[in-house]
């Protein structure tokens, strides 16, 4: 059974207890459930494509916030507002990098103060807390950002409050 333990063929103790440790470290891997196996990388692709949903979302919905907020620009004695899909278009390239170099590690980061501090919660108090979680994010973006005014707020707020309720929704169906 342990024959070719040993790279060179020979038996002995090293090589014997090096095939029962790799043997007992695959059975627990393959016994340990599918949800805990993959769960690491489940979770980061979780992330990503509710950024890769989230991103033209909230690009739309804050572009047309804006256009809400704000006056047409007049050029030469013409109103003027630019396309929304373009605008929008932009935005949401322009958003999707911000999202993984920010997004990320303030989700493992809000995930990991919910899991320590309130392990046992239910689907209320989780969603609560994360919401609490985003919004006191949101806040601190958008103060470092020197944002003073509701437009200034709102295009932080949107957002940050878009991906998660997008990565909530997709955690309650595939996580």
């Amino acid at each position: 059974m342990f024959r070719n333990a040993h790279p060179d063929g020979r038996r002995g103790i090293k090589g014997t207890v090096l095939v029962l440790l790799q043997y007992d470290i695959l059975v627990t891997e393959l016994t340990k459930p599918r949800s805990m196996r993959y769960a690491p990388m489940k979770k980061l692709i979780l992330i990503l494509c509710s950024i890769l949903l989230s991103a033209p979302l909230s690009a739309f919905l804050s572009v047309g916030t804006a256009y809400l907020l704000t006056e047409p620009v007049t050029v030469q004695g013409y109103h003027f507002n630019p396309p929304i899909w373009a605008t929008a278009v932009v935005v949401a390239v322009y958003e999707i990098p911000f999202y993984i170099i920010v997004g990320i590690p303030v989700t493992y980061l809000i995930d990991y103060l919910i899991k320590k501090f309130s392990p046992e919660a239910n689907r209320l108090k989780e969603y609560s807390y994360l919401f609490l979680g985003y919004f006191i994010a949101a806040l601190l973006l958008s103060v470092s950002l020197l944002q003073s005014d509701i437009e200034g707020y709102l295009t932080v707020f949107i957002p940050v409050f878009v991906y998660f309720h997008i990565l909530w929704g997709m955690r309650l169906r595939f996580g």
